[in-house]
């Protein structure tokens, strides 16, 4: 989560010429940028960009605040405290409030901030500080990773209390989320062991199991291409994305492992771009540099 500010930072250059790509080969994701990224060394947790307000939100785990800057000047316009280790951000376009995820593994929050008004209105108490936060637009749900359990959370954003928890066997925690709301599958990605495991939105069952990509970091779902992207390489001396295609009903098959970086988990997949974008951070050979790719047929 400390690389966002490269991913937030990497969309002003989304529409200049691209680089060549090579080795590539037949890979689900073609490189065709590196967008480097001098001097970059910040640890924000969670960043979110308003189009509508024209302003930046940034979650701080080290003093539990959101900071709010003004998007043309970045100069700061407020900050207040939202709940201890701010972290992960979501945003519910239809109502306009960002939620933060706070807490620890004993207890946690989402914090409901109004993006209109820029303040706290609220918090939706959980089991422990929820992370990969995705909105089920079909119904009042909200699905939640909980920091140090082998449960995710189901929230109700309308009553703005946890409903449920479902347990994923065989995995002691759960760091990432990505959702297929026509065909009500949720995808957790966790660490230990790597796994990504597909469950059924409407009944909280496991459907199916995979191997999963070492040191998770980011999960998405390409709908276009029934796709799943888990970018991963947290600590590690390599960093990878792994493609997974839809090809039944209930049927996921690991069709591509492309190389990134090293420690290069931190993703963002962009549909109205068709991009997909992983940010690498700096190292002893390199700086800090954001990579753009290309889905391919």
């Amino acid at each position: 989560m400390h690389n966002r500010r490269l991913l937030l930072a990497m969309m002003s250059f989304v529409c200049v010429p691209v680089l060549s790509a090579r080795g590539q080969g037949a890979s689900a994701l073609k490189l065709v940028q590196k967008i480097p990224m001098p001097k970059v060394q910040d640890r924000p947790q969670g960043i979110f960009y308003s189009v509508d307000f024209k302003k930046l939100f940034v979650a701080n785990g080290t003093d539990g605040t959101c900071k709010i800057f003004g998007g043309d000047t970045l100069k700061p316009i407020n900050s207040f405290p939202v709940g201890d280790d701010a972290d992960h951000v979501g945003y519910d376009p239809a109502t306009k409030y960002l939620y933060i995820g706070t807490g620890d593994a004993k207890s946690g929050a989402l914090a409901i901030i109004d993006t209109r008004t820029d303040v706290h209105i609220g918090d939706i108490k959980t089991d422990a500080r929820p992370g990969g936060i995705k909105f089920d637009k079909s119904n009042s749900q909200v699905y939640v990773t909980l920091a140090g359990s082998s449960k995710l959370g189901v929230l109700d954003r309308q009553k703005r209390q946890q409903l449920t928890t479902w347990t994923v066997a065989g995995v002691p925690g759960n760091v990432a989320l990505a959702l297929d709301e026509n065909h009500h599958r949720l995808f957790a990605g966790s660490r230990m062991p790597p796994l990504l495991t597909v469950l059924d939105t409407q009944t909280g069952k496991t459907i199916t199991q995979l191997e999963g990509v070492d040191g998770i970091d980011d999960l998405w779902y390409d709908a276009a291409r029934q796709r799943i992207y888990a970018s991963g390489g947290r600590g590690s001396d390599v960093g990878s994305v792994y493609v997974y295609q839809q090809t039944g009903a209930d049927q996921y098959k690991l069709t591509g492992k492309v190389p990134t970086a090293p420690g290069a988990g931190t993703s963002l997949w962009v549909a109205e771009f068709n991009r997909f974008f992983v940010a690498a951070p700096a190292n002893e050979k390199q700086e800090a540099q954001v990579l753009m790719f290309e889905p391919q047929p």
